[in-house]
């Protein structure tokens, strides 16, 4: 499998290093003749990728988090799972739309004034800017108090919710410990969210279990009239090894990144976060770097960083090439004409375009693979974090019009 893989990209990359060569001397002609040949096949092959379904719907997503001590560990899960909820949504029909956000509680940091809320991120469909706000925050505190009623507040006020009327909203509270310490009345905020037709999920963590602090949680579930739900935080996800290894899915990574050609001021910072996000995922387990693989190759993530990829720019209904400043492009192309430098972006769409098909394929064998162990085995994830959302969205989104697809 892997042979035909190194194949493939050794074809693609021999069709494309024409592009990259300033000029062929006249008395060559024959020879520009000979290599027109296998340009002129790339780009009649060349698959436009923006031909995705444009029967969409908006899902938007805003996590909760408790960060206090009682819940040490919980960003690590949340970290864990961020690519396999956005992968798992992905596959509902119609396509949709995701925006994700993050609203943090629990932490003596954020501030008496606000009752210790932090609104991380607003709900955004740039999930690598998401996640570069999240990297840094620490896993393991000692102290600190959680007002749920206001964390509550700050997600359902705060959030740019869609106001697109078929719209699915949701909120993931998930923490633990008394729900009525003040700042705002946790009831009344969950008769808000449903008022404003938001989903929201109580989740407590399992730390530690008293029957007081459990019942309000149950409480809110009631009110919101949702699913009331318990996170074993302690769970560890088995490991199921697989044919395609790390190696494999890092080699298909390292040719799809290959593909992006940065510009613009922010492009090279923003090129080399998404590498970062990478490494973070393969730091976390082959499972996670998976699917962050899987996540980069989706609709969600394509023709989505046009702001730096020269790739996804080109996609765009006008593209002028006088407009970029060559200074801010990777050293290898900062000396080329305009000209060449369409050239060589429309020969590494089509290079992207085989590298998302090798990955796709890839992912749906080794997943097909663990779904298949993990019932052998009979492994049940659905008190993870992971397990948690993914199972309440397909379950609300089934409610609502929408089908999962395998």
């Amino acid at each position: 499998m892997f042979t035909k893989i190194q194949i493939i990209f050794q074809v693609t990359r021999n069709v494309c290093t024409f592009a990259f060569h300033n000029t062929i001397p006249p008395d060559k002609i024959l020879m520009k003749r000979l290599l027109t040949i296998p340009i002129v096949i790339v780009l009649l092959l060349a698959v436009n990728i923006k031909s995705f379904s444009q029967n969409t719907r908006k899902i938007d997503i805003a996590l909760c988090l408790d960060l206090s001590a009682s819940t040490n560990g919980l960003i690590d899960k949340f970290r864990e799972a961020i690519w396999q909820i956005l992968n798992e949504t992905n596959k509902l029909s119609p396509a949709p739309e995701i925006r994700i956000g993050l609203v943090a509680y629990g932490r003596p940091s954020y501030g008496r004034s606000t009752y210790f809320v932090k609104m991380m991120s607003d709900l955004t469909d740039d999930v690598d800017a998401f996640y570069e706000g999240i990297i840094g925050i620490h896993a393991m505190i000692e102290a600190g108090d959680s007002y749920v009623g206001k964390a509550m507040e700050c997600a359902i006020n705060k959030m740019s919710w869609s106001k697109d009327p078929d719209a699915l909203k949701f909120i993931f509270l998930i923490g633990n410990g008394p729900v009525n310490m003040g700042g705002m009345d946790y009831q009344d905020q969950s008769d808000f969210a449903v008022s404003k037709g938001i989903y929201l999920t109580p989740v407590f963590v399992k730390n530690y279990l008293k029957p007081s602090e459990e019942m309000g949680w149950e409480k809110i579930a009631q009110l919101a009239k949702t699913n009331y739900e318990q996170l074993n935080i302690n769970k560890k996800l088995q490991q199921i090894p697989t044919s395609f290894d790390e190696d494999v899915l890092k080699e298909l990574n390292k040719v799809l990144d290959s593909t992006y050609l940065y510009y613009g001021q922010n492009g090279k910072s923003r090129y080399k976060f998404m590498q970062n996000l990478d490494n973070d995922a393969a730091r976390i387990s082959v499972d996670c770097f998976q699917e962050r693989l899987e996540y980069k190759s989706s609709p969600s993530f394509q023709q989505k960083q046009t702001s730096w990829d020269l790739v996804d720019w080109s996609y765009s209904e006008t593209t002028d090439y006088d407009l970029v400043n060559n200074g801010y492009l990777p050293e290898k192309l900062q000396y080329k004409s305009d000209e060449d430098l369409r050239k060589i972006v429309r020969a590494t769409r089509y290079q992207r375009t085989q590298a998302i098909n090798s990955i796709k394929d890839i992912s749906q064998k080794r997943q097909q693979v663990i779904a298949t162990k993990s019932a052998q085995l009979k492994i049940n994830n659905n008190d993870t974090f992971a397990g948690i959302i993914i199972n309440t969205i397909k379950r609300i989104a089934g409610q609502n019009g929408f089908t999962a697809l395998n």
